[in-house]
């Protein structure tokens, strides 16, 4: 069973070595990594990763005429995901492998959250039968800390196990309106390993379409950990680096608290003290805002809004950022 990985990544330098080591332990054989402009330690922090291909984005008119569809043009962040996972999924298809795996930098997926045991991505997608695929892993969001992370991987270790459960009112300073934010912060949609067999080309940065004449039948795999906007860095960062919208898709399905945060990116008068002082103050979980989401719900019935995850952490130890 050979499994590939591609992702899309800019400025991931704290988290993509750890993330690609994680991948590897579940079973990942080769993966195809798309620098979008990093100007940090992004691509010497996995240049000895003899399974890794660093790479530059895809060009369009590189990519073959029979295979393109709208998703792949475009200006934006996920056109530019489309187009390199479409170039990763020619390389796994010449290689010979048999998935491929879609994820970001902040993101791993976690086919069991009490422990990782080698190979098992791959022992779960060879025992999928024929007809399935692909295999998606459902998100389950990281709670945002005011902190420093310097290894997110194995330093956070608190996720939103019960997400509707949790109601937030935050301000929005350049409207004056207060948004009602419930649950997640990121996308709830989840990512896919897909059949390389079967499909033909990314139908978003979620999703892949069928080959003519396939489907592709889904099963839930897992779950995918989500360490978005982990840390009070990581907000800014991600702000600057995203600078204003010009992304159609991703204005599409924004919510209307990172439309907002977008906004404020923007404003001249929002310096990186000011959006590390609004995440503190609003974004972020502290002890205050966790001890509710805590407790058991009523009689008991329903568990705690928040669980620890420890899986990716453990298998972690001891490796080298």
């Amino acid at each position: 069973m050979g499994i590939g990985l591609v992702m899309t990544v800019r400025n991931e330098e704290r988290l993509l070595r750890d993330n690609l080591l994680y991948h590897r332990r579940l079973g990942v054989e080769s993966a195809w990594v798309f620098d979008d402009g990093s100007t940090d330690g992004t691509r010497a922090s996995i240049e000895d990763l003899g399974f890794v291909r660093i790479l530059g984005n895809a060009a369009l008119d590189a990519l073959p005429p029979e295979l393109r569809t709208p998703v792949l043009d475009g200006p934006g962040v996920h056109a530019r995901q489309c187009r390199n996972a479409l170039a990763a999924f020619l390389g796994a298809r010449d290689q010979g492998l048999d998935w491929l795996l879609h994820v970001d930098a902040d993101e791993v997926v976690a086919p069991r959250l009490d422990r990782v045991e080698p190979g098992s991505l791959a022992r779960i997608l060879s025992g999928l039968p024929g007809d399935v695929g692909e295999a998606l892993f459902t998100p389950l969001e990281v709670v945002q800390r005011d902190a420093l992370l310097p290894r997110p991987l194995v330093q956070a270790l608190l996720f939103k196990k019960r997400p509707e459960a949790i109601r937030l009112a935050m301000p929005d300073p350049l409207s004056g309106l207060t948004l009602q934010v419930r649950g997640n912060y990121g996308h709830s949609f989840g990512k896919t390993a897909f059949r390389v067999a079967a499909a033909q080309g990314p139908e978003s940065s979620h999703r892949f379409h069928a080959a003519p004449g396939r489907q592709l039948a889904s099963v839930n795999a897992g779950r995918l950990l989500h360490y978005h906007l982990y840390d009070t860095s990581d907000f800014v960062a991600r702000l600057r680096k995203a600078g204003p919208s010009r992304d159609p898709v991703w204005e599409r399905w924004a919510s209307p608290c990172k439309l907002a945060w977008r906004r404020l990116a923007g404003d001249p008068a929002w310096t990186d003290d000011a959006l590390a002082d609004y995440y503190r103050r609003h974004v972020a979980f502290d002890d205050d805002r966790l001890r509710p989401l805590r407790r058991r719900g009523l009689l008991g019935l329903r568990g705690p809004a928040v669980v620890e995850v420890r899986c990716v952490r453990d298998a972690l130890e001891g490796t080298q950022i």
